[in-house]
């Protein structure tokens, strides 16, 4: 694959119509751009957003429906001329990785890493995958900011991107040795 493709090659007519009548030139970003955050595209995560889930901690979150799409502005750059960390960039490469692949990206992720013990979060509304059989309930994960006990969220709120995969200590150390350096 190409990196250097226009990201609108790779998205449904719905979120192509959603970045544009944002402001955003689907052709002129490349999925390079996405990945090294160089896209331009002006992130939802804001203290509305943590707001929200806050007050509906079990929100089931989609990909580009309700308040990630809601949440984009005006475009923060030309793509390529400034770097803006957004988590929308990591949401737009998992429908790229749906449109090639034709199947939903949680299937390709961690899997496609080799890991084998690693899923996707499953409690309490998001059932993407069961846990395995003899795995380990869970941590919690505590946020003193917001005064969250991530237990009690919907984990949705943080996949698309932003991240949701579980797994145990030796496998996260192969994954972050393997592709993280």
């Amino acid at each position: 694959m190409d990196i250097n493709q226009p990201l609108k090659k790779y998205l449904t007519s719905k979120s192509d119509q959603v970045l544009s009548n944002a402001g955003y030139n689907t052709n002129s970003i490349t999925l390079k751009h996405l990945l090294s955050h160089t896209s331009g595209i002006r992130d939802y995560v804001d203290e509305g957003y943590f707001k929200f889930i806050g007050e509906h901690p079990q929100h089931a979150w989609t990909r580009g429906g309700d308040h990630r799409a809601a949440g984009l502005g005006k475009p923060l750059s030309n793509p390529g001329e400034g770097f803006h960390y957004a988590d929308i960039n990591f949401v737009l490469l998992t429908e790229v990785i749906e449109s090639v692949t034709h199947q939903p990206y949680y299937k390709n992720d961690e899997k496609t890493a080799g890991l084998q013990k690693a899923r996707f979060e499953s409690y309490p509304v998001c059932k993407f995958e069961n846990a395995l059989e003899n795995t380990a309930p869970q941590t919690h994960q505590y946020w003193d900011q917001f005064g969250w006990d991530t237990y009690n969220l919907d984990p949705s709120w943080d996949l698309y991107g932003g991240g949701g995969i579980v797994t145990n200590v030796k496998e996260m150390a192969i994954f972050s040795t393997t592709f993280w350096w």
